[in-house]
């Protein structure tokens, strides 16, 4: 807004603001009014009626950013936050007689907020005409405080939510790929026992498949919770996003334009190739499904860069990242955007907006993104599109390297059943994981021992410790947990060998195994064969 013109702008001050007495004289008044105008720590401003600035002390000045040169004439709007509605009914307000006292934000000239605790009020003018007195003590440190103080709160709740849902989500995971592991295995063994009849043979063919359907999205479920299962290498992203371009461009809407802009320069890094390839197919996904059936554009983009602490704490994956370099993937689409409440659940397991669907492919993103202590941003408005953001450290992360996931397929009777001897303590707590796994190794010719916990694994292993071949122990049992468990037996056998499995398949376990003297670990859900394969290696001596 211009300035006003005006005859009035260095006005006198108001001279009933004054206390008067008989030794006080009108311009001695004037001149300590002028010094306790000039001095007083609080700002000043002095308005006609209509929000033009009359007048504005130097504390004031100091704390907007402004000459007082540049303030005179023009109107409050020039650094009022508030709305130019909101100003004129504040002054209709105080014109009316009230007193008003409110917290007030105001725009600094170089365009920060401060915030105001202010009180004014409706003034006679010397002139006789209507103004305004403001009266405000900056609390912009208060504020930012509080601020600071309630966004910390949230990411700390947000946090702790994540870590719940994660909770969950790999405990639900853990028994699901329990009762996977048994209802494949008795398939395949059931598949064995039956004559050469295709159709029975096929409908246990299907069978087989929806139970590694099923085995798929508790791999989704163990991701989000962060306790996924790794194969950690070198990656160079871009290789890994162009590895899917193909199958990126059957995926996404034929409506939409798909875009690569790729940084060459991108460093390794460490990660699991196809984890990684999955976070690219749900983002790329995601963005075309927001498109729906509208033209748009999709891009995909990678880029080095160095990321400070303002620009992590945006970070959405809950965990605590350092400043310092990060391989960029940005996934950013012309989409309907969402809204902010949709944002606060994008991460969470099962919600979807979408009419069909599982709501699984963010929360898996989210899990893989921070089992490689990586962080994802979003930034997203309802009609204006969305922009993921997913930050890998650049050549600092650590993983250890696991075998290589099972693929799960139908039973077959590829290679003879082979003759094996010797016995097997079998440590689980579920009844029907134990009477698979004993109906598995039997056919085999084994001996099997079963244990419900790893005390009486113990008792029964001091009993037959010179007769046992190896021990397959659970990882998670009450009373005796698998790895307490093998510490026990090694009191009585030292060189006893034992196999690890679990419904949790992350990395760490895997690496824990070893460290722990484990001669392999094998992650529920197993086919028969893999753990046929298995104890036929031990019985050779190979492992």
């Amino acid at each position: 807004m211009e300035r006003e013109a005006q005859s009035d702008c260095r006005v006198s001050r108001p001279e009933g603001n004054v206390a008067h007495t008989g030794t006080m004289n009108a311009s001695r008044a004037q001149a300590l009014y002028q010094s306790l105008f000039e001095l007083m720590p609080g700002s000043v401003v002095l308005l006609n009626a209509r929000g033009v600035v009359l007048d504005a002390n130097p504390s004031f000045c100091r704390q907007i950013g402004y000459a007082r040169e540049e303030l005179l004439g023009r109107h409050v709007s020039v650094f009022s936050k508030d709305s130019r509605e909101t100003i004129e009914r504040n002054l209709a307000r105080l014109l009316a007689g009230e007193v008003l006292e409110h917290v007030v934000s105001n725009i600094h000239k170089d365009g920060s907020l401060r915030h105001y605790e202010l009180r004014e009020t409706a003034i006679r003018l010397p002139d006789g005409a209507r103004g305004i007195l403001a009266l405000s003590n900056d609390i912009t440190r208060r504020v930012n405080a509080e601020q600071e103080k309630l966004e910390l709160q949230r990411q700390f709740l947000h946090a702790e939510k994540l870590k719940s849902l994660g909770l969950m989500a790999g405990g639900i995971a853990h028994d699901f790929n329990n009762l996977l592991a048994v209802i494949v295995g008795n398939i395949e063994m059931a598949s064995m026992e039956l004559p050469h009849e295709p159709g029975a043979r096929a409908m246990l063919r299907e069978a087989v498949s929806a139970a590694n359907r099923a085995a798929h999205l508790t791999r989704q479920m163990l991701a989000y919770s962060g306790r996924g299962h790794f194969v950690v290498t070198d990656v160079d992203l871009n290789e890994t996003i162009r590895g899917t371009t193909e199958l990126l461009n059957v995926t996404v809407s034929k409506k939409a334009s798909l875009e690569f802009r790729l940084d060459d320069s991108l460093p390794l890094v460490k990660g699991d190739a196809a984890q990684l390839q999955q976070v690219v197919m749900n983002l790329v996904t995601n963005a075309s499904e927001a498109l729906a059936d509208q033209p748009g554009l999709i891009t995909v983009s990678t880029s080095l860069r160095e990321c400070d602490s303002t620009f992590l704490s945006a970070n959405r994956a809950g965990n605590s990242l350092n400043p310092g370099s990060y391989a960029v993937l940005e996934v950013s689409d012309t989409g309907c955007g969402m809204e902010e409440s949709v944002q606060q659940q994008l991460f969470d397991p099962f919600f979807t907006t979408k009419f069909v669907g599982r709501g699984l492919g963010m929360s898996a993103t989210l899990g893989v993104v921070r089992g490689h202590d990586g962080g994802i941003l979003v930034s997203s408005r309802a009609g204006r599109g969305t922009t993921m953001t997913v930050l890998f450290p650049a050549g600092t992360v650590e993983f250890f390297k696991t075998p290589s996931a099972q693929k799960h397929e139908p039973a077959a009777n590829k290679s003879p059943m082979p003759a094996l001897t010797g016995t097997v303590l079998v440590v689980d707590d579920e009844a029907i994981m134990r009477s698979m796994i004993e109906r598995v190794l039997k056919r085999t010719g084994l001996r099997v021992i079963l244990a419900t916990h790893g005390w009486e694994a113990v008792s029964l292993f001091q009993q037959h410790a010179d007769e046992i071949t190896f021990v397959l122990l659970d990882l998670s049992m009450p009373k005796l947990d698998g790895m307490k468990t093998l510490a026990e037996l090694r009191r009585h056998r030292p060189e006893v060998k034992a196999v690890l499995t679990s419904g949790y398949n992350e990395a760490s376990i895997c690496q824990r195994s070893v460290q722990e003297g484990f001669v392999a670990f094998i992650p529920k859900p197993y086919q028969a064969g893999a753990l046929i394969e298995l104890a036929r290696r031990i019985c050779a001596g190979e492992l």
